[in-house]
Formats: structure tokens, C-alpha cells, sequence
């Protein structure tokens, strides 16, 4: 690929979660980002339709990560899985609370967790969990939804605890309801 369009793109990214850290995705005009990234609109529209479009593809690059991370661990120990998907986080720190941020998409975390829906329900099934569907959607959107929520916490107080601490936090969470869950009995 051509040096320059690397470039370019790099600047146009880079222009784009500068202006995120202050204005909300749908008030970034292609002209603002220009402006920002130091380019012209024919430039831009090269890469990108839109701002909005270049701040998909950046989300998708950053799911793709985390689907990476589900499904090389998705065999191993819950807290393994959380504990590198948190670690994936910190790492990328600045990005992540910029997409988690409520000037990104909000729905950038609904679609992560749905684009991981159907690899989660497959393991579960394979695994013996004694629940019908229904009620595996129910526990996959409670867990996923809760981890979501405590992870996009995690983020806005700074990511102060470590990925291993707030991992075993959240497996020791989950087991513990999904135990007490188990012992009821259905109505």
C-alpha cells in the first residue's frame, strides 16, 4: 500500500478521536475533521464516506480484537477470558474510553456483544448448562450486559483497578448468581 495513503489514513484517525475527547460523533462534520487532520474533503471522502463510517470501521477493528480474545480463551477459565479482555482495554486505554464515551456510538457495546451472541450461546450449549433457551438468552444477556456495565465503570474511573483484580471480581460475581440462579426452582 502506498506510504502516503497509510499516512492519511493514520491522520484522519488520529483527527477523528482528537475531536471525540470533545464533540459527540454526530456533531463531527466532515469539514471539522478536515480541518482537523489537515486535509482536504476529496481526501477524506478517498477513505471514508463519513465521519461517522471511519468511526465504524474503528469500532469494528476494536470488536474484531475482542471477538479475537473470546475466541482463543472461550475454552479456558471464565476469569481468563474476562481478565484478558480487560487487559485488551487497558491497553488500549485511550481508545477504548473514547468508544465507551458518550460522545462514541452507542451502540457500539450492543454490537460487540451481539456480534459475540452467537459463539457464547454455542459454548454454553456444548457445555451442559441445564437451561433451555430461553432462559440462556435471559443469563447471557444478564452476564453480558452486567460485565458490559462494570467494565464501561471500570473506564470511567480511570481503569484504577488491575485487569486481574476486576477479572476475579466479575467471575466471582457471576458464579455466585449463576449458583444461586441454579438452585431455584423454575415457576
Amino acid at each position: 500500500m502506498d506510504p502516503r495513503y497509510v499516512r492519511k489514513e493514520t491522520e484522519i484517525r488520529v483527527a477523528l478521536l482528537k475531536l471525540l475527547e470533545t464533540t459527540p460523533i454526530a456533531d463531527i462534520s466532515t469539514t471539522a475533521l478536515c480541518k482537523q487532520a489537515g486535509i482536504s474533503r476529496n481526501t477524506f471522502y478517498c477513505h471514508y464516506p463519513s465521519p461517522a463510517a471511519l468511526l465504524e470501521t474503528i469500532e469494528n477493528e476494536f470488536i474484531d480484537l475482542i471477538v479475537g480474545i473470546v475466541d482463543s480463551t472461550i475454552d479456558s477459565d471464565y476469569e481468563s477470558l474476562l481478565r484478558q479482555i480487560c487487559q485488551a482495554m487497558l491497553d488500549n486505554r485511550k481508545l477504548a474510553t473514547l468508544l465507551l464515551s458518550d460522545n462514541g456510538n452507542r451502540r457500539f457495546l450492543e454490537r460487540m456483544v451481539g456480534t459475540m451472541h452467537s459463539q457464547i450461546m454455542s459454548h454454553w450449549a456444548k457445555s451442559g448448562i441445564a437451561l433451555d433457551v430461553d432462559d440462556l438468552e435471559l443469563l447471557f444477556t444478564y452476564t453480558t450486559y452486567g460485565v458490559e456495565r462494570c467494565i464501561r465503570r471500570w473506564s470511567d474511573n480511570g481503569f484504577r483497578e488491575s485487569p486481574e483484580v476486576l477479572a476475579r471480581k466479575l467471575r466471582n460475581m457471576s458464579e455466585y448468581m449463576l449458583a444461586h440462579y441454579m438452585e431455584q426452582p423454575f415457576i
